[in-house]
C-alpha cells in the first residue's frame, strides 16, 4: 500500500512539474477553433456511408444539445457552398489541435522540437487519418447493430455502451501514440489510454450529475450556458489525455531509471 501511495504521489508532483493542467487548457482553446470544420469534415464522411452526423435519441450529456445542433447546422451551410478548396481549409483548420497535441508531447517527453513544417503535415494527415477511421468505425457499428439489435434484445443499449467505450479507448491509444515525438510501442502507452479511457468517463458521469442537480448555469450565464457547460467539460477531458500521456512519461522515465538509462 505504502509503495501505490509513493507512486501515485510521485506521478501527481511529476504531473504538476509538466505544468499539464496548463497544457489541457491551451489543448482546449485550439479544440474550440477547430470544431465547426472538424464537424463539417466528419460529415462529409459519413456522406460517404450515406449517414448524417446527428446526436442520438438518447445521448447521455443533453445539456449540449443546443450547441451540436448549432454545430451541424453551420457544417451543413458550408457544405452547401462546398468545394475542393473548402474541404482543404477545413481539414487545414481541424488539424489545429492536432499539431498543438504533437509539441505538447514534444514538452511533456522533454524532446527536441521538430521543424514545424514537419509537425504541420503530420498533424493533417494524423486528422485526416483518424477522421476516416471514426467515419467508418461509427458506420460500421451502426450497421451492425441496426442488423443485430431484434436478436440482441435488452443487451442492445449495454453492447453499445461498452463498444463506443472501446472504440474511446482505441483512440484514446491512437492520441497517445502519436503525441510521442519518438517511436514508441502500444505497450508503452496502453496504460496512459486506459486511464484516459476511464477517467474521461467517470468525469463525465459525475459532471453531469452536477450540471443536472446542482449547478445553475442557466441562471449565471444564461445563453451562453451551453458554450460554459461545454468549455468546462472538454477541459476535463483534456485533462484526462494530457494525464494520460504525462504518465506514460513517468512511466518510461521510472523504467529508465531502474536500468540507469534515464537521468531527470
Amino acid at each position: 500500500m505504502k509503495g501505490l501511495y509513493s507512486l501515485v504521489r510521485g506521478y501527481l508532483v511529476f504531473k504538476s512539474q509538466k505544468n499539464a493542467d496548463t497544457i489541457s487548457g491551451a489543448l482546449v482553446f485550439f479544440v474550440v477553433l477547430g470544431l465547426v470544420p472538424t464537424v463539417y469534415f466528419l460529415g462529409l464522411l459519413l456522406s460517404f456511408f450515406g449517414l448524417k452526423l446527428q446526436a442520438h435519441n438518447g445521448a447521455l450529456f443533453v445539456e449540449l444539445l443546443p450547441l451540436f445542433d448549432f454545430l451541424t447546422e453551420s457544417a451543413t451551410r458550408l457544405k452547401a457552398g462546398g468545394n475542393a478548396f473548402l474541404v482543404f481549409i477545413a481539414i487545414y483548420s481541424s488539424s489545429s489541435a492536432f499539431f498543438h497535441l504533437k509539441v505538447a508531447g514534444e514538452m511533456l517527453y522533454n524532446h527536441k522540437p521538430k521543424n514545424k513544417i514537419y509537425i504541420k503535415i503530420s498533424s493533417i494527415l494524423a486528422n485526416v487519418t483518424m477522421s476516416f477511421l471514426f467515419a467508418t468505425v461509427i458506420a460500421l457499428v451502426g450497421l451492425a447493430f441496426s442488423l443485430f439489435s431484434r436478436f440482441l434484445g435488452a443487451l442492445t443499449t449495454p453492447l453499445l455502451i461498452v463498444t463506443y467505450g472501446f472504440i474511446y479507448f482505441l483512440f484514446a491509444l491512437l492520441l497517445n501514440l502519436y503525441a510521442c515525438p519518438y517511436k514508441i510501442t502500444v505497450k508503452e502507452v496502453y496504460l496512459g489510454a486506459l486511464y484516459t479511457t476511464i477517467l474521461s468517463v467517470i468525469e463525465t458521469l459525475i459532471f453531469i450529475f452536477y450540471v443536472r442537480n446542482f449547478a445553475r448555469f442557466n441562471e449565471i450565464y444564461g445563453a451562453i450556458s451551453t458554450l460554459v457547460i461545454f468549455l468546462s467539460w472538454a477541459f476535463l477531458i483534456m485533462k484526462t489525455l494530457v494525464g494520460g500521456i504525462t504518465l506514460n512519461v513517468y512511466r518510461l522515465g521510472s523504467i529508465k531509471r531502474r536500468k540507469g538509462l534515464f537521468r531527470s
